[in-house]
């Protein structure tokens, strides 16, 4: 499935979680101490994960459309 945001994780990510536990989709999750997206993440652009991230780690910014990266070609 196509997301429309795309979500970026700093490397000041402390792995506090606090970006897993507000986000509406459950798009984060942790492996070792460090946040990652879930392989098919659909972000919805609420910004919670960004608002609560205590460190500011983490970046959401809109995903260009796929017509975007065909005419690159």
């Amino acid at each position: 499935m196509y997301s429309p945001y795309i979500v970026h994780i700093g490397s000041s990510c402390c792995g506090c979680g606090a970006c897993a536990q507000r986000c509406v989709r459950g798009n984060l999750e942790f492996a070792g101490e460090l946040a990652e997206l879930k392989k098919d993440y659909v972000c919805v652009g609420c910004m919670a994960c960004v608002k609560w991230c205590p460190t500011h780690a983490l970046a959401v910014e809109p995903a260009k459309p796929v017509s975007t990266y065909l005419r690159a070609r």
